[in-house]
């Protein structure tokens, strides 16, 4: 018998619970005529088989739970009520009760604990098997921190066992790096899991059923970041192993990746696959659980999510009013909420405010119970009850609802990006909610809202505007801080505290809510005391520290005399106002900017409505295709181009200078956060009237990525000292490889040029296209650097480097330390679309509703600059420099000592367009990288041009003294009053394209 019951225990463990069970209730029926149906092998044949209907059928079969029973009544008849024997069958009614979704789980649980640990030696296996299934229902229950303690606790004992079967420690590791992620700590889940792969590997083989879990689980660490594809990916690869695996089409593993790839169809906006694999989960569920269970609601409730999102609301309703039923009876309190909160936006959005206000109300009441107060679901459904309040009428009490919904969500979102990649932070941030859109509708709605609510709306923009740039930048100048070793270690420290408390308080507070408590208490000490020690050692964290609490107030204070400060803001902006709140009729939505104005005289800032995005983004768009190919359209005269371009800028100027122009009669000097398409328009070029430009008001304007910009920081790093000087690269330059060069291929098309000279749009690096060369650019980088050479007293001079000397490891190894950075050569942003570069890409800049991933490939690769060998990039080997400086690569080199980096290259300043943050592009890559203040180029500029333009912004600067804005300000009308004087064309593409951005003094 013990041979046979170790046979069906290895097709268990392997998976296969369909064949263990058939096996084992033979086995039972051959104990039961041999031993009798009430000896102890009848008892032990028994558990073996409850054992194998956990993940089949017979769990939800009333028989099976009887069978349970059973085995626990025989052991207290032959052993007494607190033998482990008996322990050994009440943990398998846990078990059973448990996984059919049944109550009464808990009680067994318990009994069989205080058996054990009253009987047994603490290292006792039987100890930590009791205590592992302990940890799995408590988990299920959401008490995280027991879970994990009495994981942690199994996990030694197996160790210390040297007779312990080693599948069975990989099924405990398995679990311990479930709960190790459920509490936040993803570098300990992730090492637990690749160290399970391989050992699954190695003892079941790459296409075992075990494989197929630890790829489920690592697929969770990618849905956790908003990495939606690599997470479907991986659920689809342990699926396809587990449907090929298990003998049984309906296990319940199929049924739970099938729901998991279904989430990520529907966040990936693929809803038709996501309703066809919710419908196959939804079937399997039923065929497995019945009709009442856990697993059944969560596919009606992905179905509901589904047809709400394609407008079917009938449908919808239908859906997760099934759900909602199944989860008032199974719990827990968290799912119940969830299925509540989009139940509330369904009857919002289907006119039924009244049950809406309700649902919601419990939604957040049950969120904040359950997962506290921190976490972003209860954020989120704070945030929808907002909504409902304005919808009511009760203004006051929607923006206080609304401040504390984004206050959470953005924190969170600091939080989290901290020990995150940028391209995983700009992903996780676009799931986030934002309150923010309501505040920002009551400010452009409310004609009459009191100074100090615009002040509160303003300043919650300030705090949740580019959070992921502040936080990938900080941590690049912690980073770059002399190379310290220490410091290096305690950003790791921090990085880890802050993933940990980001998680425990998104897992919520489950039924241990005062256990919660006491860790997220314990995580937050443990982050503070982080951060406080890099501040100790890290003088540039300790300036982060001092921006990310920047407050509107300390902007205002910051603000020169006879100043004003423009920021625009795109938010979602619902179609039905308070007054009209109770018709029944569906909510729509759409895009809109919004602009806030601060004059330096007052403390009130006023609010404009500027309008809906697809409007304003068609007249932008309109605008930019005016002036960057305007003078190049076939057969136009000189006098329609400029006409087209007055018509184009003057529907531009009415749009978003307009409604804000009679406020600044009194201002000397504008600074202007943008947002959306706005990022990538120069203001100074829209038009008065005929052959005159908001320039010529004489009013220097100044870009900034956030209102932040307008402190000045203190206690920085130090300047660097010298000049470097890019220019004139030699592309065809050969580079040196060790691999074998590849057969030149026949070039698919010339290199791209701009109209009247040599420096293109953008270069597909898909293509075959090649960079052309820039002779003018040679003249200009020794003209700006004599420049340097001749008006400061730096004691390092200028560093050229031209031609064959403009490649890669030259500019790397040269700009560290360095004070100022000047680039002339080929700027590319590759969009597919090379002749409208930045402006089809960028608009209109709207955000997701859903959780969907709004970036799947890094935009920062999208952009860059070519160097020497750039035309031979195809020879380089793999991981070798190939001539192309991604701003991938920009963002992660260290230019703490940059004050200036002058970009005179083409669309330097343009890239993808992300509300919130700005432009991923160029002008990010060298912000994060620590540069101050950027000089970019909004569209393509000719060699001649740009050297002149470029020679009179240094001498401006450095010879006249003259701040980066007032500098730009000076240069740009200086080279436009020169074509007016010798009676050139004054179409702004010939004078307009650079602006500066950052630091403005």
């Amino acid at each position: 018998m013990q041979q046979r019951r170790a046979e069906i225990e290895s097709v268990r463990l392997d998976g296969r619970h369909a064949e263990a069970e058939r096996q084992a209730r033979e086995l039972l029926q051959e104990t039961e005529r041999k031993y009798g149906g009430s000896s102890a092998q009848a008892a032990e044949a028994i558990d073996l088989l409850v054992e194998c209907v956990w993940y089949t059928k017979g769990s939800r079969e009333d028989a099976s739970v009887e069978l349970a029973r059973r085995a626990v009544r025989i052991k207290e008849t032959l052993y007494g009520d607190n033998d482990p024997r008996v322990a050994h069958s009440l943990t398998n009614l846990g078990v059973l009760l448990d996984e059919s979704g049944r109550s009464g789980a808990r009680e067994p649980f318990m009994r069989a604990l205080a058996i054990v640990e009253a009987t047994l030696p603490a290292d006792d296996p039987r100890v930590a098997r009791v205590l592992t299934q302990y940890a799995i229902y408590a988990r299920g229950r959401e008490e995280h921190a027991v879970a994990l303690n009495a994981l942690e606790r199994s996990l030694v004992i197996l160790r210390q066992a040297p007779d312990t079967d080693s599948l069975k420690v990989a099924h405990l590791m398995n679990n311990l790096a479930i709960s190790y992620w459920m509490m936040g700590d993803y570098r300990s889940a992730r090492a637990h899991w690749e160290r399970l792969l391989q050992l699954r590997r190695r003892l079941q083989g790459p296409k075992s059923a075990g494989v197929g879990s630890v790829l489920n689980n690592l697929a969770a660490l990618h849905v956790e970041t908003g990495d939606y594809e690599e997470a479907l990916r991986l659920y689809q690869r342990s699926r396809d192993i587990r449907v090929a695996a298990f003998d049984d089409p309906a296990h319940p593993q199929i049924v739970r990746v099938t729901g998991n790839i279904a989430e990520m169809q529907f966040n990936l906006g693929r809803l038709d696959e996501a309703r066809a694999t919710y419908e196959d989960a939804l079937d399997l569920a039923r065929e497995v659980h019945g009709q009442e269970h856990p697993t059944v609601a969560r596919a009606l409730h992905g179905l509901g999510r589904v047809s709400q999102e394609a407008g079917d609301h009938e449908s919808a309703s239908s859906y997760l009013e099934q759900a909602l039923t199944i989860r008032e009876d199974t719990g827990p309190a968290r799912r119940i909420a969830r299925t509540l909160h989009y139940l509330a936006t369904l009857d919002r959005a289907t006119g039924n405010v009244g049950s809406a206000y309700s649902r919601c109300r419990r939604a957040a009441a049950l969120r904040n119970e359950a997962l506290g107060p921190a976490h972003p679901e209860t954020a989120e459904s704070l945030g929808l009850l907002a909504t409902l309040l304005y919808e009511r009428g009760d203004t006051a009490a929607a923006i206080e609802a609304a401040r504390r919904s984004e206050q959470v969500a953005s924190d969170h979102v600091r939080l989290a990006s901290r020990s995150l990649a940028e391209r995983r932070a700009l992903l996780y941030a676009a799931t986030r909610t934002r309150a923010l859109d309501l505040l920002l509708q009551i400010a452009a709605q409310a004609s009459d809202l009191d100074a100090e609510s615009r002040r509160l709306v303003w300043g919650t923009l300030v705090r949740s505007r580019a959070l992921v740039l502040d936080e990938i930048a900080q941590r690049n100048r912690a980073a770059a801080q002399s190379g310290d070793e220490q410091v290096a270690q305690l950003l790791l420290e921090l990085q880890k505290a802050s993933s940990r408390l980001a998680s425990l308080t998104m897992r919520g507070a489950g039924r241990d809510a005062t256990r919660h408590e006491e860790m997220l208490r314990t995580a937050r000490q443990s982050r503070e005391t982080a951060e406080r020690r890099l501040a100790e050692r890290c003088e540039p964290f300790r300036e982060s520290l001092v921006r990310e609490r920047t407050s509107l107030e300390d902007v205002a204070q910051h603000l020169p005399e006879r100043s004003a400060l423009l920021s625009y803001a795109v938010y979602e902006r619902s179609a039905r106002a308070p007054e009209t709140s109770s018709a029944e009729r569906p909510v729509e939505s759409a895009p809109h900017y919004v602009a806030f104005l601060l004059i330096s005289a007052s403390r009130d800032p006023v609010v404009v409505p500027i309008g809906p995005v697809a409007r304003i983004d068609s007249v932008v768009e309109r605008w930019r295709t005016e002036s960057v190919y305007g003078i190049v359209i076939a057969n136009r005269t000189r006098e329609e181009v400029a006409a087209a371009y007055l018509e184009a800028g003057a529907a531009a100027r009415r749009a978003i200078w307009e409604p804000i122009e009679s406020a600044l009669e009194d201002v000397d000097r504008l600074f202007v956060v943008p947002d959306g398409m706005l990022s990538l328009v120069n203001f100074s070029a829209l038009p008065l009237s005929a052959g005159r430009y908001l320039i010529d008001a004489a009013r220097p304007i100044h870009y900034l990525a956030a209102e932040r910009d307008l402190v000045p920081v203190s206690g920085t790093v130090a300047a660097g000292d010298g000049f470097v000087a890019l220019g004139d690269p030699d592309f065809d330059l050969r580079l040196t490889s060790a691999a074998p060069a590849r057969e030149d291929r026949a070039r698919a098309a010339a290199a791209v040029r701009s109209p009247s000279s040599t420096r293109p749009p953008c270069t597909d690096l898909a293509g075959a296209a090649a960079f052309g060369a820039l002779p003018g650019t040679r003249a200009e980088a020794r003209a700006v650097a004599a420049i340097w050479q001749n008006t400061t007293s730096a004691t390092t001079g200028a560093e050229l480097l031209l031609g064959e000397r403009a490649t890669e490891a030259a500019f790397k190894s040269s700009v560290r330390g360095k004070r100022y950075l000047h680039v002339a050569t080929h700027g590319f942003f590759f969009d597919g679309d090379c002749r409208v570069a930045g402006v089809a890409n960028a608009g209109p800049a709207t955000r997701s509703k859903s959780r969907r991933a709004l970036v799947v490939a890094s935009p920062l690769q999208l952009a860059g600059l070519a160097l020497a060998g750039a035309n031979n990039r195809e020879r380089s080997a793999s991981g070798e420099e190939d001539g192309i400086l991604l701003a991938e690569e920009i963002s992660a080199m260290n230019l703490q000592g940059i004050r200036w980096a002058v970009l005179s290259a083409c669309d330097t300043g343009v890239g993808k367009v992300h509300v919130g943050e700005g432009v991923l592009g160029l002008r990010r890559s060298f912000q994060v990288a620590g540069a101050r203040t950027l000089i970019m180029s909004l569209w393509p500029v000719s060699d001649d041009a740009a050297g002149a333009w470029m020679e009179a912004l240094y001498h401006n600067h450095l010879a006249q003294g003259l701040g980066a804005a007032d500098a730009v300000h000076q240069t740009t009308l200086q080279i436009l009053n020169g074509r007016r004087a010798r009676g050139e064309e004054t179409h702004p593409f010939y004078w307009a394209s650079f602006v500066a951005a950052g630091h403005w003094n």
